[in-house]
């Protein structure tokens, strides 16, 4: 309760703050070198992203250690949803829903 999944447009205002999809951005979103697990951000966003990776949908895990992906609430065409992912830039994409991808909450305005 107080909490929601972010919709496609709630992550655009926010990346948006950020610089957009670039790899900028991507580096403010990151945790550093001096974290574990590490990556190669300065998280001067507080965001403290980590490359979780993704799942895929008969369990294998793909690129931990080099991306993340998030979420939305925003479907996209074809069964799948609008997602963020960040590796060396921050992109806006869709992703299956039969995937498995970290979710981060906003917290509901009062």
């Amino acid at each position: 309760t107080g909490w929601h999944v972010p919709t496609e447009t709630e992550w655009a205002t926010f990346t948006t703050t950020l610089g957009g999809a670039t790899a900028e951005s991507a580096t403010k979103l990151k945790v550093t070198a001096s974290d574990d697990p590490a990556w190669d951000g300065d998280n001067s966003s507080n965001f403290s992203v980590v490359p979780g990776g993704q799942r895929q949908d008969g369990g294998n895990f793909l690129f931990e250690g080099s991306r993340a992906a998030f979420w939305s609430t925003t479907p996209s065409s074809g069964g799948s949803a609008q997602i963020r992912r960040v590796s060396g830039t921050l992109e806006n994409t869709d992703n299956d829903y039969n995937f498995g991808l970290s979710i981060r909450c906003l917290q509901d305005s009062e």
